[in-house]
């Protein structure tokens, strides 16, 4: 359901645009969220199916542990159980992106 293509192109890109339209700033910064945000959906679709449509629910759709819960027919404990490692997973992603990024910053320094 959450990986069809439909939900990517649509309803993915529609709640990331209504996050950039809220916010301000110059074009610098608009660029970079934006450079940001698609590293974290990369990483968030790169997560197993059970974790990701967790974290799209919560993130993106704002829906409560419990809300989640009767969705997918899961008590609402192991929601958050699933949502605390779906978030470590991201954190470790996140942190193995940076560190490939600033590699070749480091080649280039004398």
């Amino acid at each position: 359901m959450l990986g069809s293509a439909y939900f990517r192109r649509n309803i993915l890109t529609e709640s990331v645009a209504r996050i950039f339209k809220e916010s301000e700033g110059d074009t610098a910064d608009k660029v970079i969220r934006m450079e940001e945000m698609k590293g974290i959906s990369k990483d968030v679709f790169s997560l197993p199916e059970k974790y990701r449509e967790i974290i799209i629910l919560y993130y993106y759709e704002e829906l409560t542990t419990e809300e989640i819960g009767e969705l997918l027919d899961i008590g609402s404990s192991t929601i958050r159980t699933r949502l605390a490692r779906a978030r470590h997973k991201l954190q470790s992603l996140s942190k193995r992106r940076d560190q490939v990024e600033q590699r070749p910053a480091e080649r280039f320094k004398s």
